[in-house]
């Protein structure tokens, strides 16, 4: 286990935590700008509060393992519901069109667009999965960002 604790060590500093949450933010950003048509917000934003607890110069806050839990859990639900919708992006759009959002009916173009938009968000909801689990390994802010 000695193999893998110092592997994890240099892995899972506070200043890479950090570098993984600047990256969650600015993939978020554009995440939510190229999809906002498409993917509801809920399967976006709440990330957001996963990269600024990463980003947080606070050991407590970075080695909270229930804030890791929440987040491996609200990551696979993302993950399941976009699966769902790469799979049947059809669905979706016609719910667009009924509510009034579109206002031909989809052809397409618009289940493509709409397969591409949470296809985006599926490997944004991966990466975060990753993120997440980086709240698991223990780490101390001594001599990191020296």
């Amino acid at each position: 286990m000695a193999g893998v604790d110092s592997v994890t060590n240099v892995l899972f500093t506070n200043r890479n935590k950090m570098i993984l949450g600047i990256i969650s933010i600015i993939f978020g950003i554009i995440v939510f700008f190229l999809t906002s048509a498409f993917v509801p917000f809920y399967l976006v934003i709440p990330f957001f509060i996963l990269a600024i607890c990463l980003i947080v110069p606070s050991d407590v806050v970075k080695n909270s393992k229930i804030i890791g839990v929440i987040f491996v859990l609200y990551s696979l639900f993302v993950i399941y519901s976009t699966i769902t919708v790469v799979l049947n992006p059809y669905d979706v759009v016609t719910n667009l069109y009924l509510s009034g959002q579109f206002s031909t009916t989809p052809g397409a173009s618009e289940v493509s667009a709409c397969f591409n938009a949470f296809l985006i968000a599926l490997i944004y909801a991966i990466y975060n999965l990753v993120c997440s689990f980086a709240f698991f390994f223990k780490t101390s802010g001594e001599g990191d960002f020296v």
